[in-house]
């Protein structure tokens, strides 16, 4: 009776182990982080334009921005005030800006808060008149 006790006692104690792993989800597989920007790393524009768009791309195969499924948002910080994200289309929106370079870090974001690495486009601000 003993052995037996001591036996269910160890089940209980693995199976509390996998439901309360960190980053697992009731014994599911840990979640994965969601797949990464990847591009374009430069982008030229005119500074004298207005309304001018950067699409951003990542590494995920198709459409889906995340090995889990988990929905997957765009992020960044400190954008300039003529600079916006949609956060949902990945796409960086110019509204006119000075003659010069901006470096932006943007990175992916799931639905659980696990992140991408970040990534670093530079935008190339010309004048070509």
């Amino acid at each position: 009776m003993l052995g037996n006790i001591r036996i269910l006692s160890i089940f209980f104690f693995i199976g509390m182990v996998l439901v309360l792993s960190p980053g697992c989800s009731n014994g599911n597989t840990p979640n994965s982080p969601p797949y990464a920007v990847v591009g374009p790393a430069e982008e030229t524009l005119d500074a004298l334009i207005g309304a001018q768009d950067v699409v951003l791309l990542t590494d995920a195969p198709g459409l889906d921005l995340d090995p889990d499924g988990d929905a997957v948002t765009f992020k960044s910080s400190a954008l300039p005030v003529y600079a916006t994200l949609d956060e949902v289309k990945g796409v960086i929106t110019i509204l006119g800006a000075p003659v010069g370079d901006l470096v932006i870090s943007v990175w992916t974001e799931d639905e659980h808060g696990l992140t991408s690495t970040e990534f670093e486009i530079t935008l190339h601000f010309i004048d070509p008149g």
